[in-house]
């Protein structure tokens, strides 16, 4: 009778380490693809086309993000810094037209961040 208890015991501790190996796997293997999409993602924002769409299209926190880029104009830049105009459809409905000026300077890892968003569109709707 105690083998078959013992036995029993066995099987359920087999089957949490096997559960617990089976976790930490998985949790290794998404940092591992969160990581590498991280990376990616840096090493693109070296280019101030992609960093510029990509700064105005993503992030869930992002009060100025725009469905798509639909113009793009580059009024300034040096070695270290970049004023962009930006021209898209905000997210939420009504999709209305909105234009953005972004502030962007780059790190030391020549990558380039965004510094400042200002919303343009109801200046320029002023001055027509």
């Amino acid at each position: 009778m105690e083998s078959i208890i013992t036995m029993k015991n066995k099987k359920r501790v087999t089957n949490k380490f096997r559960f617990a190996r089976v976790a930490l796997t998985s949790a290794i293997v998404i940092a591992l693809i969160y990581l590498i999409n991280i990376n990616m993602t840096n090493s693109k924002c070296k280019d101030l086309n992609y960093a510029t769409n990509h700064y105005m299209t993503t992030g869930l926190l992002n009060k100025n993000k725009v469905l798509t880029v639909n113009g793009m104009k580059l009024l300034f830049s040096d070695d270290n810094k970049a004023i962009v105009e930006v021209d898209g459809l905000y997210y939420k409905s009504p999709h209305i037209r909105k234009k953005y000026q972004l502030s962007l300077s780059k790190t030391k890892g020549s990558m380039w961040k965004l510094d400042d968003v200002k919303d343009i569109s109801t200046l320029t709707a002023k001055n027509n």
